[in-house]
């Protein structure tokens, strides 16, 4: 085994495009394109899939990235919550009621 020029005899490299993680490193910044969330650490883009992974993965820096990325979320009238749980219809319906009469 041949050591690095720091001592070290590990050589660290950026994760694959395509890889699925669970958690993301504890210092990346959440950057906004297109209206949808990246998350970016060191040099590498993650994206949230929800479906049938409920993991982050590795994604290539979208297009255009460059010039029109924010770290700040896009205004929106509406909040969009959604279940945690796998609440049935009727009960999301009984939710929303609720959260309408609060906005009055």
């Amino acid at each position: 085994m041949s050591v690095l020029a720091g001592g070290s005899p590990w050589i660290v490299t950026g994760a694959p495009v395509g890889v699925f993680v669970p958690v993301l490193p504890p210092f990346y910044t959440t950057v906004w394109y297109g209206g949808m969330p990246y998350y970016h650490a060191k040099d590498t883009y993650y994206a949230w899939k929800h479906r049938p992974e409920h993991q982050y993965q590795v994604v290539d820096s979208p297009a255009g990235m460059e010039s029109g990325a924010t770290t700040s979320a896009p205004q929106s009238a509406k909040l969009f919550i959604h279940p945690k749980n796998g609440q049935s219809s009727a009960q999301r319906s009984t939710d929303q009621y609720g959260v309408l009469l609060k906005d009055g």
